[in-house]
């Protein structure tokens, strides 16, 4: 009986690692043909479509071995038009929630697709995937695609989500190892303000035990309207919506507001922080958003149904109270049309029979992750930041719930490098757009940097940035890759993004420029008759490389006898410039452009040197792009909407915040204004 059991357990366990094993599969099971899915058969210039790998990878853990996996869904541009930094470049993101598919931002925000109306899909301008391959994942287990197999299997804590993530990336790495050798950028927005600090954290406990050739090459954090301490955040919410003029400093409905305000810090007061969140604070929102509701209509009437409530991540906006939001955005319906097309689950790997029919959120992760045991991750960025690990906080300017006061106080609370916040050394810029059609110049928003922490401030732009405006959102990569364009005057230092994606819209290859040694373009080449071995820094065009040629094989025969004299003038009056006039040489001539052609030459070198030398001290740029002690003094602002409010609220104590002011348009806290939005005096 004991040998029995002993065999079955063998027999278990090798089932379980064939099984393990089968699932593995490689890159090419994963391929995705863009056939399959509805609308990319219409688009215009297939060479512009992306190349796509999706479906389910296995988890390498213990528990639900057979059912725990997550979805990904991968795309690498194959137009040429990825700048060398950004070949090398690997993205991994991550929307939020928690519980929220990841697909939100494949097929809405910064991915290479987005879906019409009719569920089909259309190639999205501004997609990000032309800056670094892009990878959008479903987690943690049961978001989105990803199963989780019965209810015991949903994580309940971050530190279990960050182990389950990165036995994800090991996997991953398995199935595409030549992506282990690229820069790899955790982004995502949201709740995974949460996720990736936790997630990097648990790359770099991973790191210090491997070999570098081993390791994951993460290089740096970039997080869009993050929810990253909460208590903190919440306590912006009252500030930030008397600067919007959500509410009015006189309206009696505040009273209601500014007393859970006053619960939310009486509980940190006294509280040991060890919590993850308090519902006193976040309480605050909801009851913005209740007495922010459109009630009565234009005309005095009481309105019953259907009462509009300001919409919690675009303040721009209304919805249906109480969903303030959850409606948000209009292209969701689209994406669930696309997902129940028949094919398009099975295109991307998926057993329609098994996985369930997708929905942007799931109650149930979000239900079990209550993090009994972890601290908010604001706690875990300073470690981060002094690994040398680049971190960049965007954020839209028209969100509530993660907005950027709320942000920027946060900051001002951290302490890393051994100063606190951002200090006086902080380089300020100004960010602008540059429309590659009309050269029209699109003011974009702020950047802010200081010791390997960058805040940008996206103007016009909601919690979801990259779905109002892909192509300045894609900016933001621009930045952290450093192609941008510096602009230095009086008033000030300026960012310039553009939209870098010129392409050869025949083939969708750049055959003149950085693909012209691929393969591609050496076939395409062959069957147009061209020379494959064509020299790499040719930057004039064939006439003009020949005329080059012949002048230098004449200055080398110059002492050569008369006939071959006479044999090279006959060849060189057969030759013509580019307008079809005979070109006369003689002896000042040939002086003369053997001068041209040498400085040529000289030229081709130097700049060749230059854009070496540039690319390889590229990465250092970004921290010392304008000598802090160069720059202008910023004019500063006094914000005292505590005290101005004290007027028509007796009970409301001052609580003055320090504030630089860029061009009018945004306040932005001060180092030494943590605490600034406690009401102590309520």
């Amino acid at each position: 009986m004991l040998f029995k059991r002993h065999t079955g357990f063998a027999s278990l366990a090798l089932i379980l690692v064939l099984k393990f094993s089968q699932a593995l599969y490689s890159a090419k099971d994963y391929a995705v043909s863009p056939d399959l899915l509805p609308g990319l058969s219409s688009v215009q210039d297939q060479g512009l479509i992306p190349e796509m790998f999706a479906g389910h990878i296995p988890l390498d853990s213990n528990d639900d071995l057979d059912t725990k996996n997550y979805f990904f869904w991968k795309f690498h541009d194959m137009s040429g038009r990825t700048s060398d930094s950004a070949k090398n470049t690997l993205i991994f993101w991550l929307n939020g929630g928690p519980g929220c598919s990841s697909m939100d931002g494949a097929l809405m925000e910064s991915g290479a697709l987005r879906i019409d109306s009719s569920g089909k899909a259309y190639l999205n301008e501004g997609s990000w995937h032309t800056r670094g391959d892009i990878v959008f994942v479903d987690q943690p287990a049961g978001t989105g695609f990803s199963t989780v197999g019965s209810d015991k299997g949903y994580d309940t804590d971050l530190e279990v989500v960050s182990q389950h993530f990165l036995a994800f990336l090991k996997n991953y790495f398995e199935i595409f190892p030549e992506d282990l050798n690229k820069k790899v950028l955790l982004a995502g927005e949201s709740y995974a303000g949460q996720y990736i600090p936790f997630f990097a954290q648990a790359i770099l406990d991973e790191n210090a035990g491997k070999e570098v050739q081993e390791q994951i090459k993460l290089n740096a954090l970039l997080i869009g309207n993050g929810w990253i301490d909460a208590n903190q955040q919440s306590l912006s919410y009252i500030p930030f919506a008397l600067e919007k003029g959500l509410i009015k400093k006189g309206d009696p409905k505040l009273t209601e507001l500014l007393k859970k305000q006053e619960s939310c810090q009486n509980r940190l007061n006294s509280a040991s922080n060890e919590q993850f969140s308090f519902p006193e604070c976040e309480d605050i929102l909801s009851v913005l958003l209740d007495i922010t509701r459109v009630t009565h209509d234009p005309e005095g009437n009481k309105v019953n149904a259907n009462q509009q409530c300001i919409n919690m991540y675009d303040l721009r906006l209304k919805d249906s109270y109480p969903s303030c939001g959850m409606n948000w955005p209009d292209d969701l319906p689209n994406v669930s049309k696309f997902f129940g097309t028949p094919g398009v689950m099975e295109a991307l790997h998926l057993d329609s029979e098994r996985v369930p029919s997708w929905h942007e959120c799931d109650d149930k992760v979000s239900g079990h992750l209550t993090n009994p045991k972890s601290k908010p991750s604001v706690h875990l960025l300073p470690k981060i930041l002094e690994s040398g690990l680049d971190i960049i906080l965007f954020n839209g300017d028209q969100d509530i719930i993660c907005n950027n006061m709320g942000v920027e106080s946060l900051i001002s609370g951290l302490s890393w490098g051994g100063e606190k916040g951002f200090t006086e050394n902080t380089q300020y810029y100004d960010w602008v757009y540059k429309s590659g059609e009309e050269d029209e110049v699109i003011p974009a928003g702020y950047v802010k940097y200081d010791r390997n922490l960058t805040f940008i401030s996206v103007y016009n732009a909601s919690h979801m940035v990259p779905f109002d405006n892909g192509l300045i959102s894609r900016g933001i990569m621009d930045i952290y890759l450093n192609d941008v364009e510096l602009v230095e005057d009086e008033s000030g230092d300026t960012l310039v993004s553009e939209n870098l994606s010129e392409v050869n819209t025949d083939s969708g290859l750049d055959c003149e420029g950085k693909d012209k040694d691929s393969d591609e373009c050496k076939a395409l080449k062959a069957s147009q008759g061209e020379d494959e071995d064509e020299d790499e820094d040719e930057d004039e065009d064939e006439d003009e490389d020949e005329d080059e040629d012949e002048d230098e094989d004449e200055d080398e025969d110059e002492d050569e006898d008369e006939d071959e004299d006479e044999d090279e003038d006959e060849d060189d009056d057969e030759d013509e410039d580019d307008n079809g006039i005979e070109i006369e040489h003689s002896d000042d001539s040939h002086k003369f452009k053997v001068t041209v052609a040498s400085t040529l030459i000289s030229v081709v070198i130097i700049v060749g040197l230059y854009f070496t030398f540039r690319e390889h001290f590229r990465p250092k740029l970004r921290a010392i792009l304008v000598d802090p002690n160069s720059r202008p003094e910023q004019g500063k602002k006094t914000v005292s909407w505590a005290s101005d409010l004290e007027q028509d609220a007796p009970n409301l104590g001052e609580a003055p915040m320090g504030s630089k002011h860029k061009n009018g348009y945004s306040q932005v806290p001060t180092q030494d204004s943590r605490g600034s939005f406690e009401l102590d005096d309520l």
